[in-house]
């Protein structure tokens, strides 16, 4: 609402016309508790100060970098893992690394970085994790897509059968007019899904 009030000439900070709207933020990490907190650029100035704070505050720490030098820095640290990029796949061993501690997946992602390595972290983060921005050293400032994490989760919720899909009908690919028809007319209850297949009987695999 505020940025709203702004362009209303209403809040109580009038900029000179024009501006740009936008927001700067600092503060102090109160606690992160047991989260897990991935690191980008970890041996950065603003990395090593990520990590170092991280481990202060209780949380389990996965940091990257490039490189031995780098790696055994991290590791001097105390990190709980580190991955040297250089040698190996950050997706496989972050899992890899969680499931032998039995973590569900990354609380926290910090990136300093950008580029395809935070498009690569996006999927090992848990629902409703945090993704900090704090710069763009691959010059690279991509669209981070949030639904990732929804899909992810609520694929697992239907795994274990926390929630269903109501399948409201199954049409054939030839039958797809009978499927908008009944969109439009607002007679679906749920969901329909139309199958590239002739056959009338259609298994449904989640």
């Amino acid at each position: 609402m505020p940025i709203t009030y702004r362009f209303w000439e209403k809040y109580q900070e009038k900029p000179p016309l024009p501006f740009i709207p936008g927001f700067d933020y600092s503060g102090v990490v109160e606690a992160i508790g047991s989260q897990v907190l991935l690191v980008l650029g970890a041996v950065g100035g603003v990395g090593l100060a990520a990590v170092q704070t991280g481990k202060v505050r209780g949380a389990i720490i996965i940091a990257v970098a490039r490189g031995d030098e780098k790696v055994q820095l991290l590791k001097s640290l105390g990190m709980d893992h580190v991955i040297d990029l250089s040698k190996g796949s950050i997706i496989e061993s972050v899992r890899e690394f969680l499931k032998l501690r039995n973590l569900e997946g990354v609380d926290v992602l910090y990136d300093p970085v950008r580029g395809m390595l935070l498009k690569e972290s996006l999927k090992l983060l848990k629902w409703v994790a945090n993704i900090l921005v704090i710069g763009f050293a691959s010059r690279e400032i991509p669209v981070i897509p949030a639904n990732i994490a929804l899909v992810k989760e609520l694929l697992s919720w239907v795994a274990r059968g926390l929630i269903t899909i109501h399948m409201f009908h199954i049409y054939t690919l030839s039958e797809v007019n009978l499927a908008f028809s009944a969109i439009k007319e607002r007679k679906v209850v749920g969901k329909v899904m139309i199958v590239i297949d002739d056959n009338k009987t259609v298994r449904l695999k989640l």
